[in-house]
This record gives C-alpha cells, structure tokens and sequence, in this order.
C-alpha cells in the first residue's frame, strides 16, 4: 500500500518495502504494510533530516515556498499558507495562553532593573549595526537580564556560559533518570540584522530551528518525542521588529504566533497612558519590560514541565492538557484520551476519550466514551434548544475554558453506521430546526457530516460551531464551494432560507 504522508514519521516500527523522494512534486512517496495496525496513516521509523539543510538555508524563501505544501512530510504546521494551520497550541500546553493573557495587563510586572534593561534593548534595536555580531552583542545583556541567569543589573562578561544564548537556545534539565544530566532546548532565538536584509526572516528560521532539533534521533530526543509534546517558544527579533511563537511536536513541528509582530519605534497610543507613565516612548518601554518578565515565566513553566515525568500515558500521545471536568451530573470525571475524532493536524480538535467518575469508580456506569471538543466558539444555547427536542447529544460538559482559551464539548460518542433518514426522523429535523428559528438562532451548517442517523432513523445535529443568533451569524469567509452552500455564501450573513434549503437537500441525500 502506498501513501503520500502529510507528516514527520517518526515512531512506527512496522514493516517498510521502500521509500522514494520526489523532488519536483515534494512528495516523499512511502510503501508500507497496514497488517496489525488500527491507525491509517501510521507514523513510521523514516527520518526526513536529508531533506534538511541549516535552518537558514532552509528559510530561504525559495526554499520555505517550495516545501510548504500540504503534501510535503517537511512542511511545518505554521499556518502558511492557510491549509497548513494547526491545532491551538494551548490544547497541549496552557501556559501558552496564560502568557498571552498577561500581556492583555496594564503593564506593571517590572522593577527598575526590568526597565533599564528593556530601555537597553528598545535602544539597540533602533540602532543602525555594522552587521549582526555587533548588533548581537549589544542585545545580549538586556535579554540574557530575562532569560538568563545572571544577577540583576549586571551585564554579563564575554564568553560567561549561561542557558541562555543569542542565535541559538535557552535550555533546561529533563526528569529521565539514565539522562538525568540531560538538557533539552525549551527557547529558540534568532535574530536579524533588519527585516528584509536576508531571503529568509527570523520567524522562518525559528521554525525550523525547532524542527532540526526535534528530528534529532539520539535517546533522550526519542524520549521525550514519545513521551511529550515537546513545547518550546520561540523568539524572532528582526531589526526594530518583535514576535513571539509557541511550538509543540505533534509527529510534526506546530507552530503560531503568541504575539503580533512588535514595532520597537512604537505607535502612538490611541488612549490614556496608564497613572505614572510620563510618554508615550516610555509606555513602549514599560510594554516590553512587561513582556519579556511573562516570557521569563513561561520559560519557568518549560522548565517545570520537563523536570516532571509525565502524567500517565494515554493510548494517544501526546494528549490534550484538559484532563477532567465536573459533569452537567455533578460527578467528578477523569479523561483518558484515545485517539482522534478528526485529523490531528486540522485547526479543529476533536478527540475521543473514556471518562471515568471518580466517586463512582467500582460502578459499571463510571466510565463511559465521550467526545472531547475545542473550538473558539460555540452555540451552547442553541444545542441545548435542540438536546431537550431529542435532535442533539446531550451536554456531559460545556464551558469556557479560560486556562486554555477555549470552549470544551464533551458529548457521548455516537458510533457511526450507515442508516437511513426516516421520513419522521425528517419531519422531526424540520422540527427543531424551525424551533430554532423560533428562538431567533440560525444553524448555517445542515451538511451531511453534521448529521448523526440513529438505527430507527432519526437524526442528532452534531457541530454547533456556526450556529448563533440571526442577524449576527455568519458563514466563514472561506467557505468550500461545491459543498451545499448558495454561491457567493463566503462571509455572509447565515438566514433562515439558508437553513431551510439545506434541509431538503439533505432530504435528497437520505430519504
């Protein structure tokens, strides 16, 4: 059998009868044997790194354009281009969103030293260098202030060894007992002279400072790739330019931003500074103080999380960080993970699990399979509109999760056969959709997928994502033709005829 992999492969032991790359269609083509396997694609034991040069060659845009396709196993999940986006990074590791929250603060997390330092910094990278060794130079001491490990206010001497390096890594121990000694990289930092000096940009490069890394085949990399999610930042600093970035290893790189790109010039504020703050440059100053103290903290929780062994392991990994909830019963669950709803690369996570109640746990009714659900939005009135008419999953679980950033849906998992839709499991659908209605909410989705057929025939509505209150609801702006939808749907309003068309569609389809 053969297939071309959207990913890495890199834990499969299994059977391979040959391999070939294809250059010109960036295809790496792999042939191998499914016998004994439940998961298609499986990952497999091939290393990509021959198709890898430094990350600077690699981040060359002739090169970036030529490897980011979504057929290419060297491809990075960073969102470029846009079928190339993965899943939130907080799914896997909060402290994402936690730092992202924090930057949402008033500045205020600094002392005089933090903002000394960030001045120094703001300073340096408005500054016109020689080339990037001198500019590296002078930024040094003000970043290694945050990330290093050196008493406050004094500048390191040249050649101090520290954990924290420019143009390289910021690292830290790991828990594993044989390599007790070993330190993995939880940072990557690359700087540019000046955005556009290069064909290549620090963002890039980053990105595939943390691939190489994570390709490495020694041991511990092998440890910590089967038994993590392998989470790092990543900083890019390009002339008077600023980003921040997250990665996880998922069988391959994820990346995104955790911030937007950071002008070091500044923009004038569009409101009141904050009590104290005597300029809008200063203000500026205080932002960065404030931004790169939570970058310290994050890079506390890196530490932290790889100085513990990990949790025990779920039969898939890595898994989601969220691992219990209080159910719509009052009982308190427990969730292991086991496997994945949808492709675990989309932007859409869904996972299915086994929940088990902890005050019950000798019953026979104190586990039971679920799926677990992250999105950025969800209509959970209009699903409870439609779970208490019987043509919805009942909510085990569905609330904000602010330590993650996201709604969580558990809901019963619904194992799929091929049924037919009755004519009363029709009328029934027609029902609650016009209750919907009723209730001013429109659904915009009435596409098969969406649609659950129980044996007798009748229907459960599946994916609230899109759904919301008419007048505000609209159709994303990427809409796939040729799916269902009016033409020219992409970014418009949802509306009751919208609701209505699809449902005799789906008539056609099932009845």
């Amino acid at each position: 059998m053969t297939h071309r992999l959207l990913f890495f492969s890199i834990d499969y032991d299994g059977p391979l009868t040959g391999f070939t790359w294809e250059e010109n269609k960036c295809e790496l083509i792999v042939t191998y044997s499914l016998e004994g396997m439940d998961r298609d694609p499986p990952p497999t034991r091939l290393s990509i790194a021959e198709a890898l040069s430094t990350p600077s060659q690699d981040a060359h845009h002739a090169v970036m354009r030529t490897l980011q396709q979504p057929r290419n196993p060297a491809a990075i999940y960073n969102g470029r281009p846009s079928a190339l986006k993965g899943p939130p990074l907080s799914i896997y590791f909060p402290p994402f969103h936690s730092f992202q929250l924090k930057l949402l603060d008033i500045p205020s997390d600094f002392d005089e030293d933090d903002l000394y330092h960030a001045r120094g910094f703001v300073n340096v990278c408005r500054a016109y260098h020689q080339d990037d060794a001198h500019r590296r130079d002078a930024l040094w001491p003000h970043l290694g202030h945050f990330l290093g490990e050196m008493p406050l206010g004094s500048p390191p001497r040249r050649g101090l060894t520290r954990p924290f390096t420019l143009g390289g890594f910021k690292s830290a121990p790991t828990w594993f007992g044989a390599h007790s000694r070993y330190k993995t990289e939880i940072g990557f930092h690359e700087d540019q002279l000046d955005i556009g000096s290069t064909q290549f940009n620090a963002l890039d490069r980053g990105d595939k400072a943390y691939t190489q890394l994570c390709l490495k085949e020694d041991e511990p990399m092998k440890t910590l790739r089967k038994s993590t999610c392998r989470p790092a930042y990543i900083l890019s600093m390009m002339g008077r330019y600023l980003q921040i970035g997250g990665a996880i290893w998922l069988g391959v790189p994820v990346t995104a931003p955790l911030t937007d790109l950071i002008s070091l010039v500044g923009v004038q504020p569009v409101s009141q500074l904050p009590p104290g703050c005597p300029s809008a440059d200063e203000y500026l100053v205080w932002r960065i103080a404030h931004l790169f103290h939570h970058l310290g903290k994050l890079a506390v929780s890196l530490e932290e999380y790889y100085s513990k062994p990990p949790r025990e392991p779920h039969p898939l990994n890595p898994a989601p960080a969220f691992g219990s909830f209080t159910g719509t019963d009052t009982r308190k669950y427990s969730l292991v993970y086991t496997g994945n709803a949808i492709d675990y690369l989309s932007h859409r996570a869904a996972f299915y699990a086994v929940a088990t109640s902890n005050a019950d746990i000798a019953s026979e009714s104190s586990s039971k399979e679920v799926v677990v659900k992250f999105t950025s939005h969800y209509c959970v009135e209009a699903h409870k509109i439609l779970a208490h008419e019987g043509i919805a999953p009942a909510l085990l679980y569905c609330t904000y999760e602010e330590s993650i950033g996201l709604w969580v849906i558990i809901t019963p998992r619904l194992l799929y056969e091929t049924y037919q839709l009755s004519e009363e499991g029709y009328e029934k659908l027609k029902s609650g959709i016009t209750t919907l209605h009723a209730k001013d909410f429109v659904y915009g989705d009435l596409r098969p997928p969406n649609v659950f057929l129980q044996a007798d025939g009748l229907p459960l509505l599946i994916d609230f994502d899109w759904c919301g209150k008419k007048g505000e609801a609209r159709y994303p702006t990427d809409l796939a033709q040729g799916v269902g939808f009016r033409e020219e749907a992409e970014g418009s309003l949802i509306t009751e005829e919208d609701d209505l068309r699809m449902l005799e569609e789906l008539r056609k389809v099932f009845v």
